[in-house]
């Protein structure tokens, strides 16, 4: 099934500017999201996006799902101080 992993930033981490970059990996990607909008991979399954967050404690979901249908999903929380 399809796999997709958050490598920076980590869950939890505290950053001090709004402008942020999420990037990572997937596996047997058709389709895939950051917070509900499509993202895509390069050849090798790699993904980063910049993002713009508000003060306070922002949560990000990435969603893939395969040919098959079959979905997987992680979030991270990070809080702008």
């Amino acid at each position: 099934g399809p796999q997709v992993t958050i490598e920076t930033p980590r869950d939890g981490e505290v950053v001090t500017s709004s402008m942020i970059t999420i990037s990572g990996h997937a596996k047997n990607a058709a389709w895939l999201s950051l917070n509900d909008s499509q993202i895509f991979t390069d050849e090798k399954g790699a993904w980063s996006e910049k993002l713009i967050v508000s003060e306070g404690t922002s949560i990000m979901t990435v969603r893939v799902r395969d040919r098959f249908g079959r979905e997987e999903e992680e979030s991270i929380t990070i809080t702008l101080k």
